[in-house]
């Protein structure tokens, strides 16, 4: 078996040259000049590159042979003379999984890993010492209202923390494996304060009518809540509830907060009321007739 040429010892006025070579860029050029061309990056399996051009006569011979990414062995073909370019090129300089791991890199450089996403989950698995490690990513899941209904809300670990000054692991052990469904005593400390929430809305609550939405900020700050707790029916913070919880409150027990909407109007019985309606609501005026004093 013939020895593959490195392309490193590439040199001009030769032309019996023998190199095996990955495509990693390829593309088609035309100008006046040249034509149609096939322009390609290859590079060796000593990580050099070189840019190989196949000229407009063989475009049609090789046009179904090449292609990016694959691996392909040239042989008799011309090098010529680079051409200087007007400005630096940065580019990508791959390295071995080996070198990264046995340290034999310039330390006081960045290395970049280039690789293909195949799972996108909450848990992630890091391999220390050829031993698995799973961290565990929590979600915590609150029924809300305020004065206009109930709704639920989903927070993530993150925003989790700074509802219960702790992280949402520290809520697991235990007692959570025996009993699933009793709370942790920082969750029931949650329930009947008020706090305010900032909500996303996704599209599957848009579209698909989903009754959950992702919580994006929380305010525990008092002085801000109250100044969004309004009497108005349409506006108020909102406080946490257990969930199930079907007691009935007396209307004197509730605070501003928690101060229910006025009843509920039919419209069609109201037609004035409708937000379609374009006038509102119309009064008869009687005209009467006046003799002029002679």
């Amino acid at each position: 078996m013939a020895l593959f040429n490195p392309v490193a010892d590439l040199k001009p006025f030769k032309t019996m040259w023998r190199v095996r070579v990955s495509i990693v860029r390829l593309w088609k050029q035309y100008s006046v000049a040249g034509g149609l061309t096939i322009e390609m990056v290859v590079i060796d399996p000593n990580g050099d590159k070189i840019h190989a051009s196949v000229k407009k006569e063989l475009v049609n011979q090789f046009d179904q042979l090449l292609e990016q990414g694959r691996t392909i062995t040239l042989t008799n073909f011309s090098v010529n003379h680079s051409v200087d370019l007007p400005g630096r090129l940065n580019g990508f300089t791959p390295v071995g999984f080996r070198q990264v791991l046995d340290g034999s890199l310039n330390p006081d450089f960045l290395i970049d890993l280039i690789g293909h996403v195949v799972e996108v989950s909450h848990v992630e698995m890091i391999s220390v010492n050829g031993k698995d490690t799973i961290i565990k990513r929590y979600k915590l899941h609150l029924v809300v209202f305020d004065n206009t209904g109930t709704s639920k809300f989903i927070l993530f670990d993150h925003l989790a923390r700074k509802l219960l000054n702790q992280p949402c692991i520290e809520l697991t052990g235990p007692l959570a494996e025996k009993d699933p469904y009793l709370l942790p005593l920082a969750l029931l400390n949650l329930i009947g304060k008020t706090y305010l929430f900032k909500i996303e809305i996704l599209r599957e609550n848009f579209i698909y009518k989903h009754d959950t939405f992702k919580v994006n900020k929380i305010m525990t700050d008092l002085d801000v809540i109250s100044e969004f707790v309004s009497p108005n029916p349409l506006k108020g913070s909102l406080m946490l509830m257990s969930e199930g919880s079907s007691q009935q409150r007396d209307p004197s027990d509730l605070t501003p907060a928690k101060r229910r909407g006025g009843p509920d109007v039919n419209l069609d019985e109201e037609p004035y009321l409708n937000s379609v309606t374009k006038s509102g609501i119309t009064t008869r005026i009687k005209k009467e007739k006046h003799d002029k004093s002679g």
